[in-house]
């Protein structure tokens, strides 16, 4: 019980999936921002949009800046998100085997990912939930709604370092 995992969007979707898989014993609790376990339409007609400002916005030289091979890094993102049948969360993992604490921030203005999302981990996961829900929030919660991402952070991570 040695690691906290904190993801942020995919990156939450990969925190879960460490604590529910074969590594889960060396996982003390999880934080969760904008996560990922479902594919909903709304992701894919936002997701979708964002290809369209890829090819034709700034957003390709935006992105250019933190990635060496940027189309491939975006389009095997989007490509993947928009393919029928494609799910963020591995098949062979069951959410209800995260049996650590897990603290679940979703921003309720989110085109990646909605309030279901949210709630879907909160009632999957076999331990103790912190649902934040924030108003007017998108995607990235730690820029949209810095000061309650930190407090709901800052509170989970005493909590998990006292346990």
């Amino acid at each position: 019980n040695d690691a906290i995992l904190i993801g942020h969007s995919d990156g939450g979707s990969i925190a879960l999936a460490v604590a529910a898989g074969p590594q889960k014993k060396r996982v003390r609790g999880v934080i969760t921002l904008a996560a990922h376990v479902s594919v909903e339409p709304e992701n894919v007609t936002a997701i979708r949009a964002m290809g369209e400002r890829f090819r034709s916005g700034n957003l390709r030289e935006r992105l250019g800046r933190h990635h060496d091979h940027v189309d491939d890094v975006f389009w095997g993102w989007h490509d993947a998100w928009v393919s029928p049948g494609f799910s963020p969360w591995p098949a062979r993992l069951d959410l209800a085997d995260v049996m650590v604490p897990t603290t679940v921030v979703q921003g309720l203005a989110d085109a990646y990912g909605s309030r279901r999302q949210a709630e879907l981990i909160a009632n999957a996961v076999s331990a103790t939930v912190e649902l934040c829900l924030i108003d007017g929030c998108a995607h990235a919660p730690h820029l949209d709604a810095p000061e309650r991402t930190d407090e709901v952070t800052i509170a989970a991570l005493r909590a998990l370092s006292a346990s």
